[in-house]
């Protein structure tokens, strides 16, 4: 008893001994905080890339981009690049938020018989305080609280106020004139919504005012610089806290403009535009003192950018690197969320745990801010590349699963292909998976040709290495070595930084931001589909180990996908879990009971949360959303998370009709197909009857259907999954041949515990 005892107490301690090592491993990258400031300008630069900023008709933004902390801005809101409006309300909010306008007014401007004050106060039961208003506050808020993403509007403004720091924004992008008849129709003041507080008020000046009349300009207007600054330096004070918002609003208009001009005039007017924003910002320049911090930010994209803005900042005791967050996890890139939190940072305030993004710190990076920016520049044509290859490339793969399928069928009843041929095109199709990943380690993911390359001798490698060992040894040996080395070639990666997912093929794309580390959906689909079919073939034959060989990678795999410094992926646990515990059940050789799934669902649950405790003992800075929400239930109590949940399986089901639909759907799904395993194994049907194809049916449905709910990829990932199982099937169930008589009939061959066994065809013969 005591030495059981004994055992049981140093297993336990080195299992802490493992987890404290594994939390402490994702604490301890190497970074520099952002300093403490007591003033901060915001500039805001809509519209732009880098090499916008970088040109050498600009004078005052290199010089301040030399000394500054750059990164990429995401940009993206749910399935599309976000707009003006949205952009700023976003980094209001801290969270990724929809439906703005720019209908931010003057308190005594005046629209049809009403001030904007009678308007507001008619809306929302309070009169405005502050210089300006938005006149939709009330229903932003309202539409923003339901959405998908629970934002709450003005969050950024509210905190920054209660902190007694003065806020206020200086920008006026109207489509039109000084004067108009009809203000409501070229009105444009979205800069407020950045930092106005959650009653839709702000100081400075966003009126016609700002504007000079020119007929040369876009719309015949223009900032007026001495107006500008005019309504800055009130504000602007040396004794007093603030945060300021400065927008470049000739470029807006500039933009808005191009479509209806000739080309070459629209390009002079847009660098008029730019170089009025240099000139802007090397006024602001001349006005910071040490306790001051710039941030510029690009609140929208360029159309040439691919969702991907750009973000920058400045201050005493910043000198270069890269800006990157919790919420990327990757040097170089911030998302928009992440702009808000940034700016509570710079001033010393604490995050609330309502906003989803993250405050932003300092990586090291080459000191020549040229070659920072190059590699930034070079991520994004990455970026833009694969956007325009995965298309094709994910038609294409489904059409080469398809007819390998096909093909086998056909060699299974007429044997007219030839078995070798067909196993060597299914290695080669694992292969050539493998290869869209490899351009990654000579940089070549933007080069079409190195990506055909690197997937053609991969297809070609694999498919001879993998015939070889099915011939010399055995289909079930080629399988898992084969799926073996593809596993450990992601799980090396994301131990070492993910470098091999970023801009990929079928990794994740920086330009669509669902994911900047860890794994993407597509890639999602390709691991734990071959952790799957690996655990089961590893696990079918003698030999109790085999078992607990195949449980260890089923783990392992977990583990990595769901710890929140390599993987942290909640839909890949909630999908993972339950597969995984239904394979491991049926290759342990227990019967399936009708409560099981209950179970599994409720270890799924579980898993998530363990990772979520993980997270949340990291430093606050590096929690991920796992952790961020846990502490969210901590602070509002669980019906907050529940109400978190709702909102994103609506949203990624498509509302709340659609989603109860396809809930119940699924659930009718796996009812009966555990209705069909009971009874195929009451009518002892041979195929079913095998604990391997069993496990391998039922593993893979799961995963897929499930999958399919917690993913925001629809069928994508579902559909990728087969690319690794087709091939894996081909090899073990339409390739398996009788060694000693392999140019004869098959007969029907399957896996089981006891190893291979012929049917009686095979036997007779």
């Amino acid at each position: 008893m005591i030495r059981l005892s004994a055992r049981r107490n140093t297993a336990v301690a080195i299992l802490g001994a493992a987890i404290a090592a594994v939390v402490v491993s994702g604490c301890s990258a190497e970074r520099d905080e952002l300093p403490s400031v007591d003033r901060v300008v915001i500039v805001a630069i809509p519209e732009v890339q880098w090499s916008d900023l970088t040109g050498d008709e600009l004078e005052h933004l290199p010089q301040l981009l030399e000394s500054s902390a750059v990164a990429n801005l995401s940009t993206r809101i749910a399935d599309r690049n976000a707009d003006r409006s949205d952009g700023y309300l976003t980094i209001g909010a801290g969270t990724r938020s929809i439906g703005a306008n720019g209908y931010a007014f003057g308190r005594d401007e005046t629209l049809g018989r009403d001030t904007v004050a009678a308007i507001v106060d008619r809306r929302t039961g309070t009169a405005p305080v502050l210089a300006i208003s938005h006149i939709d506050i009330a229903s932003l808020s309202e539409d923003n609280r339901g959405s998908e993403f629970g934002g709450r509007v003005g969050r950024l403004g509210t905190e920054l106020e209660r902190a007694g720091i003065a806020t206020a924004v200086v920008g006026n992008a109207d489509l039109g004139g000084p004067i108009t008849a009809d203000l409501m129709q070229v009105a444009d003041r979205a800069a407020a919504l950045a930092l106005m507080n959650d009653r839709g008020e702000i100081g400075g000046a966003v009126g016609p005012d700002l504007l000079v009349a020119d007929p040369a300009a876009p719309f015949g207007a223009r900032l007026d610089e001495g107006r500008v600054f005019e309504a800055f330096d009130a504000v602007w004070n040396p004794n007093e806290r603030a945060a300021v918002l400065v927008e470049c609003s000739d470029l807006v208009r500039a933009r808005a403009e191009a479509a209806a001009a000739e080309p070459g005039r629209a390009r002079e007017q847009r660098a008029t535009a730019l170089a009025a924003c240099d000139a802007t910002i090397g006024e602001l320049m001349r006005r910071q003192g040490d306790r001051d911090a710039i941030v510029i930010v690009s609140p929208t994209t360029s159309a040439r950018a691919t969702g991907l803005g750009v973000v920058a900042v400045a201050a005493a005791g910043v000198d270069g690197g890269y800006l990157q967050s919790a919420s990327t996890r990757r040097a170089g890139y911030l998302q928009l969320s992440d702009v808000g939190p940034t700016v509570l940072d710079l001033l010393g305030l604490d995050v609330p745990s309502a906003m989803e993004g993250n405050r932003a710190w300092i990586s090291d990076g080459d000191p020549r801010v040229t070659s920072r920016i190059e590699r930034l520049r070079g991520e994004t044509a990455d970026a833009a590349t694969r956007e325009s290859l995965i298309p094709g490339a994910t038609a294409t793969l489904v059409v080469i699963t398809v007819v390998l399928a096909l093909l086998a069928l056909v060699e299974w009843r007429l044997r007219l292909i030839g078995r070798r041929r067909l196993v060597a095109a299914s290695f080669g199709l694992v292969g050539g998976l493998a290869g869209t990943y490899l351009p990654a380690l000579v940089g070549g993911a933007d080069d079409a040709v190195v990506v055909g390359f690197t997937v053609a001798i991969s297809a070609i490698a694999t498919s001879f290495v993998g015939a070889w060992l099915s011939q010399r040894f055995s289909p079930e040996t080629a399988v898992a070595a084969v799926l073996g080395a593809f596993v450990t070639l992601f799980v090396v990666d994301l131990l070492s930084g993910a470098r091999l997912q970023f801009n990929t093929l079928f990794g994740y794309s920086a330009a669509v931001a669902g994911r900047f580390a860890g794994l993407g959906n597509l890639a999602f689909a390709l691991f734990s589909a071959a952790v799957l079919v690996a655990a089961v073939v590893i696990g079918t034959g003698t030999g109790a180990r085999r078992v607990g060989i195949a449980g260890a990678l089923l783990v392992g795999a977990v583990v990595i996908e769901g710890m929140p410094m390599w993987g942290g992926d909640v839909g890949g646990v909630l999908a993972m879990v339950p597969a995984f515990l239904a394979v491991y059940t049926m290759l342990s050789g227990r019967e399936v009971r009708w409560w099981h799934p209950a179970l599994w669902g409720i270890a799924a649950v579980g898993s998530v949360l363990a990772f979520a405790l993980v997270d949340l003992l990291r430093p606050e800075e590096l929690r991920t959303h796992l952790g961020r929400y846990l502490d969210e239930v901590r602070t509002d109590g669980w019906s907050s998370l529940l109400t978190t949940v709702g909102r994103r399986l609506e949203a990624g089901l498509g509302g709340a009709r659609v989603a109860i639909w396809t809930l119940l759907v699924v659930a009718a799904l796996l009812v009966v197909e555990f209705v069909m395993i009971r009874r195929l194994r009451a009518a002892e049907k041979r195929r079913a009857e095998s604990p391997a194809v069993r496990a391998l049916a039922v593993g893979v449905a799961i995963l897929a259907v499930v999958s399919l709910v917690t993913n925001d990829s629809g069928l994508a990932a579902p559909l990728t999954m087969m690319a690794i199982v087709v091939p894996a099937a081909v090899v073990l169930f339409v390739g398996r041949h009788d060694a000693a008589a392999s140019d004869r009939p098959i007969g029907r061959w399957r896996l089981d515990r006891g190893g291979p066994r012929t049917s009686q065809v095979g036997a007779a013969q």
